[in-house]
């Protein structure tokens, strides 16, 4: 690949979102510190959030309905504190990736079978960062928005706030009441941002990653095709022994660039393990709590709002689990891609006895796939989400009765 960073347009919207939370690689002494600002500004719109949140779970204590009701939105923040938190601890290792991709992926590809597979890997990011960004987004703005409708039929001094603030203050009244507003709707804008930046991150960092191990497999699989063809046409000829020589350093840079990509996973494993632990689990809460709330409640605006919050659980879910689980697949299939390369025509002379050997070496090490694991405990794969929806079924089904007994 050249050295042109080529427009892809998930990496684009990734980017941006990013930038916005103010947590992005750059080497321009200006922009990093907008970034920076942005950053102070994500971390104190969380932690205002969290701070309306936690005292109304505080009021809400012994009413099962309103305490499901608050964690739906409360759990979320919480899990973007840690995840920037984590973003922050990792922060050399998560420039290391983000300038690595930005070098050697997002590049302009110089074989057709390279551009078609980043052309594949740019649709399947844009897919997923567009669909649970727009939850997210539908979610935060039904949020803002239902107070605004709500508040047509009351008075004044009833109007609501998009979350309620326990303080001795008149915020029902003007202005107080159109400042508070304010504030709320942009902390809730503000940090439905920081719930996507981190996803997307990932997602398309897995995306691309697979698709770098995509790419390396086809060479595998086709780095002696031409030695071959000259080999089967004249075993003794000059050409044919350049060829073989050839081959044999055209498989090494290949020996390479497979470690360079178990070395970098290994970096993704080290940075994501933890936050992925805790976003399954926060992914089985949403979906479980999302679906209570959905049949609980007989507001239409709140049910959009649990529509979305269902809706983003489980494509946040599917996101990670099915990211993870490429990276995974397309390891393996470095194997099979080695086995593929029709060895068995190779010369038997040394040289063709080396490229034998070290194709048997990357056939036993690729047989190890690379994953990304849930805190170090368990891979993350597709099978890891048919666990999750079955576990968040069974804590649905114990809400369902736990209301039930409420009532």
């Amino acid at each position: 690949m050249t050295s042109k960073e080529s427009e892809y347009r998930s990496v684009k919207f990734m980017r941006i979102l990013m930038k916005i939370v103010g947590m992005y690689y750059t080497e321009n002494p200006r922009e990093r510190l907008l970034l920076r600002v942005a950053l102070t500004y994500a971390i104190i719109a969380i932690l205002f959030a969290l701070a309306v949140e936690f005292v109304d779970l505080y009021h809400c204590l012994g009413d099962f309905s309103a305490v499901m009701y608050n964690l739906c939105s409360t759990m979320p923040l919480v899990m973007v504190l840690v995840k920037i938190s984590n973003f922050l601890f990792h922060w050399n290792v998560m420039m290391y990736l983000i300038s690595f991709a930005q070098n050697n992926f997002w590049c302009d590809p110089d074989d057709d079978f390279t551009r078609e597979t980043m052309k594949r890997c740019d649709k399947y990011g844009k897919i997923f960062v567009y669909l649970f960004t727009n939850l997210v987004l539908f979610a935060v703005l039904d949020y803002i928005f239902a107070p605004v409708v709500e508040n047509f039929h009351r008075n004044e001094t009833d109007r609501i706030l998009p979350f309620t603030l326990w303080v001795n203050l008149p915020v029902t009244v003007t202005p107080y009441y159109e400042i508070t507003y304010t504030i709320q709707s942009l902390s809730t804008l503000y940090t439905g941002i920081c719930t996507c930046f981190f996803d997307n991150f990932i997602s398309v960092l897995n995306i691309y990653v697979a698709g770098q191990l995509e790419i390396l497999g086809h060479r595998v699989e086709t780095v002696a095709d031409t030695c071959i063809d000259i080999t089967m046409k004249d075993y003794v000829s000059e050409k044919s022994k350049l060829g073989l020589s050839l081959t044999l350093k055209k498989f090494k840079s290949c020996i390479n660039q497979h470690q360079i990509l178990i070395s970098y996973i290994e970096q993704m494993e080290r940075a994501f393990t933890l936050i992925l632990l805790g976003q399954l689990i926060l992914s089985s809460f949403v979906i479980c709590v999302g679906g209570f709330q959905l049949m609980a409640t007989m507001s239409f605006l709140r049910k959009f709002t649990f529509i979305c919050h269902f809706m983003a659980g489980l494509t946040q879910l599917l996101l990670y689990t099915w990211s993870c689980n490429q990276i995974s697949e397309k390891s393996l299939y470095i194997s099979q891609a080695a086995y593929n390369t029709r060895w068995y025509l190779l010369p038997y002379d040394e040289t063709g006895k080396s490229l034998r050997n070290g194709i048997l070496f990357l056939m036993l090490r690729a047989q190890r796939p690379c994953q990304l694991t849930a805190g170090k405990f368990s891979p993350i794969t597709l099978q890891t989400l048919t666990a999750i929806l079955s576990t968040a079924m069974s804590y649905f089904t114990m809400l369902r009765q736990m209301s039930e007994d409420d009532v």
